[in-house]
């Protein structure tokens, strides 16, 4: 009996030091309206200042598409950004390295930061593009 404490006792110790893995539904983020007075190189110019300056890689540019990576210490994300002339802006998550990324009876997870990292890009974005239209 004293040696099944014993065990149990270790085995609640090492599950409550053992890490959390936070896992958040994955759900791409809303469009973010581009005001009308923008042509595509001020859309592009916006969005390129807010993925450098949250550290995001820029991969590949075509009009009207960017291709991006975060890379955090052994983490990666990778996103695409859509927008049209006048229209909205779409961030959509493409894949990740070690985020515990999981798709579940057709709901996306994912670690919560990334959220946190594409919540904050968001703001920037549309920051961003409402001061590109008073320069």
């Amino acid at each position: 009996m004293k040696a099944m404490r014993i065990v149990a006792g270790l085995l609640l110790a090492v599950l409550a030091t053992a890490p959390v893995v936070a896992k958040e539904l994955l759900v791409d983020p809303a469009p973010i309206a581009v005001p009308a007075a923008l042509d595509d190189a001020k859309i592009a110019q916006a969005i390129k200042a807010s993925l450098i300056a949250r550290t995001w890689t820029v991969m590949a540019v075509k009009p009207g598409h960017i291709d991006a990576t975060l890379y955090i210490r052994k983490h990666t994300a990778t996103i695409a950004i859509d927008w049209t002339v006048g229209g909205s802006v779409a961030i959509k998550y493409v894949s990740s390295e070690n985020l515990d990324f999981k798709e579940k009876r057709g709901k996306r997870y994912i670690h919560e930061n990334y959220l946190g990292w594409i919540q904050y890009l968001v703001q920037d974005i549309q920051r961003n593009l409402q001061n590109a239209t008073v320069m």
